[in-house]
């Protein structure tokens, strides 16, 4: 149900700042950096960047000259490597970004709500499925810039900070013990204007 209810409250957002911006829409694609901040039991285990795909198309409608709302419809691959293996989130993420705008630059932040559609784990030539050890929602916090070559090219840079806890923490509740892990990420890509 809350999955409905915040697909709802993005598209009333989109649908009543459309109806009096001017607005452009576009595409993009490019590569994550991604990695895990991953604490057992008070301790910060360590782990490396795994590198992952990440496209979205987006729509911006301006507020003024500068000011802009850009929600976007993406998919991101998150994880990171330990030792002898990798893991591999796939979420379908919804941004909702505010930009500032000035000459060829943007800056702009915002909140994402992303849905995890698959999870593996890699790890002496075996892969396996533990979507069912994460849970279904990842929220995070979205800061980056982009700079326009032309009117329709642009290349992009972002941070995602993860702000919610992506493990189902039943099993450990039950072992009474403390366990946490936030997805972060730097995406690098290029995108096409409308």
């Amino acid at each position: 149900m809350k999955m409905k209810q915040m697909l709802l409250l993005l598209s009333l957002m989109t649908i009543s700042t459309a109806s009096w911006a001017q607005s452009s829409y576009g595409v993009r694609a490019g590569m994550n950096l991604a990695n895990v901040r991953y604490i057992w039991d008070g301790v910060k285990l360590s782990s490396t960047t795994k590198v992952g795909l990440n496209i979205g198309a987006f729509a911006n409608f301006s507020l003024n000259e500068q000011i802009s709302i850009q929600p976007e419809l993406g998919f991101s691959q998150m994880g990171s490597k330990f030792d002898g293996g990798n893991e591999t989130f796939n979420y379908v993420t919804l941004p909702l970004l505010t930009k500032y705008s000035l000459k060829n630059w943007g800056i702009y932040a915002g909140p994402q709500l992303a849905f995890l559609s698959s999870a593996k784990d890699k790890s002496d030539g075996q892969s396996e499925s533990t979507k069912q050890y994460y849970n279904s929602t990842d929220f995070a916090a979205i800061i980056g810039a982009d700079y326009s070559f032309t009117d329709k090219i642009f290349f992009n840079a972002r941070y995602q900070l993860g702000l919610s806890n992506i493990l189902e923490m039943q099993e450990m509740e039950q072992d009474d013990i403390s366990e946490k892990m936030r997805n972060t990420g730097l995406t690098l890509s290029i995108g096409y204007k409308f």
